[in-house]
């Protein structure tokens, strides 16, 4: 077995192989860029345009009665998740440009990461499950994410568990189902 490859965490190291074991690649899979960010854009939209709302609300309310240099701080403070929001819009692109999804004959591996890069791998005979979803914007630009169970794992749907902003969905979620039947009849 490879060495940079841990049983525990399944987490590869090397960018330069991350192939273990005579390993093939069946597919090679980019996120569409349009749906990536414009998903990480509207996620949170209706929240933060609330929080907008009431913190303008709350703010002339406070101006209105009294200003001093608290209330400068306080408005710092008040606009924390507005500055996170716009920090993970800013950072989708380069989010999106580290993100590569890889079927292999053996398992899937999830490459993503802000600044580096990390690796997650998946072996088919720890999936129990393949899911497709297609949200709103997917919708609209013919595209649809595969959710994967991990069997002895919570997946919440978060980016570890999860193909987003695929294109021809339905063959890659067929064909990820063929290759997972295949191994489920080869270890029996």
């Amino acid at each position: 077995m490879n060495d940079k490859y841990d049983k525990f965490n399944n987490y590869v190291e090397d960018d330069v192989s991350f192939l273990i074991d005579d390993e093939k690649v069946i597919l090679e899979l980019i996120p569409k860029k349009i749906a990536f960010i414009f998903n990480k854009i509207f996620f949170m939209l209706p929240f933060i345009l609330l929080w907008i709302f009431f913190d303008l609300f709350f703010m002339i309310s406070v101006l209105k009665i009294n200003f001093s240099f608290s209330f400068v701080f306080l408005i710092i403070i008040q606009l924390v998740p507005i500055y996170f929001y716009v920090f993970k819009v800013l950072s989708s692109s380069n989010k999106w440009a580290n993100t590569k999804y890889y079927v292999t004959d053996k398992r899937i591996v999830i490459k993503n990461g802000f600044k580096g890069n990390t690796y997650r791998a998946f072996f088919y005979k720890d999936i129990a499950n393949v899911n497709v979803r297609v949200g709103f914007i997917n919708r609209l630009l013919g595209l649809g994410d595969i959710y994967f169970d991990v069997i002895g794992s919570i997946s919440d749907g978060n980016d570890d568990t999860v193909l987003l902003d695929i294109q021809d969905y339905n063959d890659i979620f067929n064909k990820i189902n063929s290759i997972i039947s295949n191994n489920e009849s080869e270890d029996r």
